[in-house]
């Protein structure tokens, strides 16, 4: 007996001791860091459940309907300056386009819209991401093949929703992950990411991540999309100039970039007072058809799109919404939710980083606003205001520096010897939520993370970097560099010149440099294989 009780003793602490080796080494291969990458709107299509067609984006042939159909009432309206036209034919065919993204009066969807999601490791999906060259998708595959697409993860959602909801399900996913890894997540959030991002925080905290990565992300708004809810509506030849210069030079198209530059200065000298005037009369034509025939059922029911709306815009917005739709208490008391969580986004950001969790943020300028509202004198990357998704640094109107205007200097950095200026007068970046872990990328437009591109090289850094890092780890990536767009390379702007800026160029520059734009483009077309 007492054999057969040491035998059992012994059988025992052998199985104990087999469990716990099988454990570390199932645990010992998941010691890597593993990152989550939380997309922006629309980055993947959305479809109708029933039919299966891509409503967002809408299909093609969608997309031509709507257009043909609100072409001829656009014209009219263009040519009398009256809306009668597009508000009886026009705005419902513009409506058409996005009708299968309605909502109803509470902010639920009319029509069950399906998302694509990812609930496993990429590894499960590769051949989705493999070829991927831009955005988001190009950010999943540039993470996969550097933390290996076992240890990647994205999260995709239905960015019409309430963030607030699309956290839970992120919550979800994150406790998925923490099963399986040792480990904290770094997690890297994109444009609307941002926002399910902080709602994320209100709701969960930030213990279960490592590093956040805030990337072009709209976490305190877009002031478009606030103005717009609010009625603001302004179009001015110059807004429009000042969009399409950069725009186009973006595409590479040197020709129309250089010939709007040459518009947009004739601009800023005449004023065009007789354009600006048709304009405006244009804008007071559509405005009405627009609010309360396209906009009735989907912006303005959309509660992701109201975590869009920064602060100073929200009562204005929430007065109006009523003036042209239906919406439900429990709907506006939501978008009040969506407001708590964007005014305690510093509180957030400083509750993540006392318990251990480093959040870096990374934005971009150097591009004129939309110029569909008095935002379009703003920097931005196309889309999302730098001030606001650089967490309120300070930047100069589109076409300004510092010098030209007062703002408050209180700088948010401890050390007073460092700077956080960059070389074109542009950007104060000391007086923003996080001035050592703020970077900023000129020229860049929104999420433009491209595969091999040094933006990425940035991000990636960030994700998987050992220790907590700011602006002067890696001389590789200062606070301010600028995107050439031709290699994919960051090109160093941070320098000691706070607030000359450059020298505008005198008249005959702006002509030279035309004329030059419009020779190297034609050249290269003509003998794309010289060199």
């Amino acid at each position: 007996m007492k054999i057969k009780t040491v035998q059992r003793i012994c059988a025992v602490l052998l199985a104990v001791l087999l469990l716990g080796t099988t454990k570390s080494a199932a645990f010992a291969a998941n010691d890597v860091t593993p990152v989550l990458i939380v997309s922006g709107m629309g980055s993947r299509p959305m479809t109708d459940h029933e039919t299966g067609k891509s409503v967002f984006p809408p299909e093609t042939g969608t997309i031509i309907k709507g257009v043909l159909e609100a072409l001829g009432p656009i014209a009219g309206t263009l040519a009398l300056q009256n809306g009668v036209l597009f508000d009886k034919f026009g705005a419902d065919a513009v409506h058409g386009i996005l009708s299968d993204l309605a909502c109803d009066e509470n902010g639920n969807s009319i029509k069950q819209i399906d998302s694509e999601v990812f609930p496993d490791s990429m590894d499960h999906y590769k051949e989705t991401f493999a070829d991927a060259t831009v955005n988001e998708n190009a950010m999943v595959r540039s993470v996969g093949e550097t933390v290996g697409w076992e240890n990647t993860y994205f999260f995709n959602y239905d960015w019409r929703m309430n963030p607030l909801d699309i956290a839970k399900d992120l919550h979800t996913l994150v406790e998925t992950i923490q099963g399986k890894y040792h480990s904290k997540i770094s997690m890297i959030a994109l444009s609307m990411g941002g926002n399910v991002t902080m709602a994320y925080l209100s709701l969960y905290g930030s213990e279960a991540f490592k590093t956040i990565v805030l990337a072009s992300t709209a976490f305190l708004g877009v002031e478009m999309v606030g103005r717009m809810l609010a009625g603001d509506l302004t179009v001015t030849s110059q807004a429009v100039l000042n969009y399409f210069v950069p725009f186009f030079k973006s595409l590479n198209l040197n020709v129309l970039s250089g010939a709007f530059g040459g518009l947009a200065f004739a601009a800023e000298k005449t004023g065009t007072p007789a354009v600006n005037r048709y304009l405006k009369n244009l804008v007071a034509a559509l405005k009405d058809p627009l609010y309360q025939k396209v906009f009735r059922d989907t912006f303005a029911r959309f509660l992701g799109v109201w975590s869009f709306v920064p602060a100073a815009f929200y009562q204005d917005a929430r007065a109006l919404v009523r003036t042209y739709t239906t919406v439900s208490d429990s709907f506006l008391a939501k978008t009040k939710q969506l407001q708590d969580v964007q005014k305690n986004v510093p509180a957030l950001m400083d509750q993540a980083e006392k318990s251990g969790t480093s959040v870096y943020i990374v934005g971009a300028y150097g591009f004129a606003g939309i110029p569909i509202t008095k935002a379009a004198n703003n920097h931005t990357d196309n889309l999302i205001d730098t001030h606001l998704m650089t967490g309120n640094c300070a930047v100069a109107p589109f076409g300004k520096t510092l010098a030209d205007v007062a703002y408050d200097r209180s700088c948010a950095c401890a050390d007073p010897k460092h700077h956080h200026c960059s070389a074109d007068g542009v950007i104060d970046a000391s007086v923003g939520l996080r001035p050592e872990r703020t970077w900023v990328i000129k020229g860049m437009s929104h999420v433009e993370f491209g595969y091999e591109h040094e933006t990425t090289d940035l991000a990636l850094w960030l994700l998987t970097s050992s220790k907590p890092v700011d602006v002067h780890s890696n001389a590789r990536f200062p606070q301010f560099t600028e995107l050439d767009r031709k290699t994919g390379a960051l090109v160093s702007l941070t320098g000691n010149v706070a607030e000359d800026g450059e020298a505008p160029q005198s008249l005959p520059q702006r002509i030279l440099s035309f004329l030059k734009s419009i020779y190297i483009d034609l050249f290269n077309r003509l003998f794309p294989k010289v060199f």
